[in-house]
């Protein structure tokens, strides 16, 4: 049998001191193999591969939770167990060989009892990017392992149930996983095309795999040797496509020991030395002459950005402006507000009461937004116009805040694009800064605001209606479209304020990325407090609102909802903010 190209690994480095070892960690791993399918094709080597995956992690320091051929409920409480070692873990691995599908540009793994006769069958799979997030609890580095794109009968099932129109959401091979900076990405072979089963114990990439992870080798070294030995092991017919992105160095075994008495002391960047010096300066003439210095610097597009901060502020007798101090008793619902340049606009919501949650019969429903709660919001309060942005996040780590975190565009530009790649704590930080900067008490919003605001006073599943279009959000279309094209998906974020706002002024409360909010996760509406506050509950997760351009049309109905750990940076999530009026 023969497999397509999908034995993915991804390894995320996190550690910020740059070369990592074995000592003193704690390591846990979730290796999975299903081929004992009830209702497909059986696969050989996942048996297998799992047993010699365990032993070969085991010897390495890992914690394991195996599985084999694991039905549903099996495969979601070992997922339970797996979340709750991750939480304090400093390395997580997740290996899984067997069947698995994309639809619609998500992941699904394949329990060993799934029937898949139509798209509805797809709920009793394993969402890939839900065990992601319980991934990404490790602190240091995080490693995804997938023998999955297999030839697979059932996605031909589902391309039949679905007709041919839409049968374009079921794809060859596995979407593509947006992955955060430090990262390795390899398929046992070209995207596209097959890999080879082989005829022994284990594939030749899995076989490749066991014998170098062993080794006391830095893990880029590590998947470069992996590549040469299947790409000879198959009389060059199999080439693994790899991927690096790795900021420092890592290494499972234990790194060899320097020879010190050779080693040259490092040599500090004179951009950087002198960036320290001058970053924090309110004197633009200081800046100015770091730029003639170091043009071309590391630093050098912050330092043109916080020279245009400070001339930009500039007045006349020589001093700097002062925020002015708003009387935000006089601004009434509606109104808009701004507490200093780089601040976002905000604008006041009123007061009201509405149901929170989706009614029995609303489509896409999801039982987590139940039952439907009346909600009163006694005293208005304001919220940021738009999603926060790349600008205003920069503001932020210019004048010191943010932990100077530069978080990453995905290549699609900065600017008035909301920031992504950043976490519930990161906003947190952010709401800080802007809070000491104004003296004005900044803050997430609570669920309840936030579905509150986003329905504007109105009663649909949008703030538009029954229904939404991608002219009046972005988000992924192309399943009801039948056809995946510029209009149906545009595949990353856009500007804030590319569409029309809803009836409160508010822009982009539907898609576009999925926004923190205050409230720790509990599984649905009971118990939820009718003053609108934020709620605890599993504080280690945090609810995210609204849906977002890589997400179908039911992500973004004002009542859905979804959860990640506080700690997780994705492209798709950003965050806007609210400012309680006084």
């Amino acid at each position: 049998m023969l497999k397509l190209a999908g034995f993915l690994i991804v390894f995320c480095l996190v550690v910020s001191g740059g070369i990592s070892d074995a000592s003193a960690e704690r390591r846990v791993a979730f290796v999975i193999g299903n081929g004992d399918y009830r209702h497909t094709s059986v696969l050989p080597n996942p048996k297998n591969d799992a047993d010699d995956v365990s032993a070969a992690l085991k010897r390495s320091g890992f914690e394991v939770v195996l599985g084999i051929d694991l039905d549903e409920n099996a495969m979601r409480e070992s997922a339970i167990r797996f979340s709750r070692a991750a939480r304090d873990a400093d390395v997580a691995i997740i290996y899984y060989s067997g069947h698995a599908i994309q639809f619609n540009g998500v992941n699904y793994l394949i329990p060993v009892d799934s029937r898949l006769r139509d798209e509805a069958d797809l709920r009793r799979m394993i969402r890939l990017d839900e065990m992601v997030a319980d991934l990404q609890q490790a602190k240091n580095l995080r490693i995804l392992v997938l023998d999955a794109c297999r030839d697979n009968p059932l996605a031909e099932t589902l391309k039949r149930s679905i007709g041919r129109t839409r049968a374009a959401a079921v794809r060859q091979g596995l979407a593509k996983i947006n992955s955060p900076e430090g990262m390795i990405v390899a398929f046992s072979t070209q995207a596209g095309q097959v890999a080879e089963d082989g005829f022994g114990r284990n594939s030749p990439y899995t076989t490749a795999f066991l014998r170098h992870i062993e080794a006391d080798t830095e893990i880029g070294t590590v998947f470069r040797r992996v590549s040469a030995d299947v790409y000879a092991a198959t009389k060059q017919k199999q080439l693994p496509e790899l991927s690096l992105s790795l900021i420092g160095e890592f290494y499972l075994r234990g790194r060899p020991v320097p020879n010190t008495a050779s080693a040259a002391p490092a040599v500090p960047d004179p951009a950087a030395v002198a960036w320290d010096t001058v970053k924090g300066t309110v004197d633009p003439q200081l800046v100015q002459a770091y730029l003639k210095e170091f043009p071309n610097g590391i630093f050098a597009a912050l330092a043109r950005s916080r020279l245009r901060s400070l001339t930009a502020t500039k007045v006349a007798a020589g001093a700097f402006a002062v925020p002015p101090k708003l009387s935000v008793d006089k601004v009434k619902p509606g109104e808009e507000l701004q507490d200093c340049d780089q601040c976002p606009k905000m604008v006041v919501v009123p007061a009201g009461t509405f149901v929170m949650g989706s009614a029995a019969g609303e489509k896409w429903r999801n039982k987590s937004e139940g039952p439907p709660r009346q909600m009163t919001i006694a005293r208005p309060f304001a919220v940021s116009k738009f999603e926060i942005t790349f600008d205003q996040w920069e503001a932020c780590a210019l004048e010191g805040g943010c932990n100077g975190l530069k978080p990453k565009d995905s290549s699609w530009g900065r600017g008035r694009r909301p920031v992504i790649h950043v976490s519930w704590d990161d906003a947190k930080v952010y709401l800080e800064w802007l809070s000491q900067k104004t003296g004005k008490p900044y803050r997430l919003l609570s669920e309840a605001e936030w579905e509150y605001a986003a329905r504007g006073g109105t009663t649909g599943a949008y703030a538009t209606g029954t229904a939404i279009t991608t002219l009046q959000a972005n988000y992924d279309a192309s399943v009801a479209i039948g056809q995946r094209n510029a209009v149906a998906y545009r595949g990353k974020s856009v500007e804030v304020g590319s569409f029309t706002p809803n009836p409160y002024g508010l822009h982009d409360m539907h898609g576009n990325v999925m926004e923190w909010v205050e409230d720790c996760w509990n599984p649905d509406h009971n118990g939820a407090p009718d003053d609108g506050s934020p709620r605890g509950g599993d504080c280690k997760r945090r609810v995210l609102k609204g849906g977002a351009w890589y997400y179908e049309a039911a992500y973004l109905r004002s009542a859905a909802r979804q959860s990640y750990p506080a700690q997780t940076r994705l492209n798709v999530v950003g965050f806007r903010v609210a400012r309680t009026l006084q």
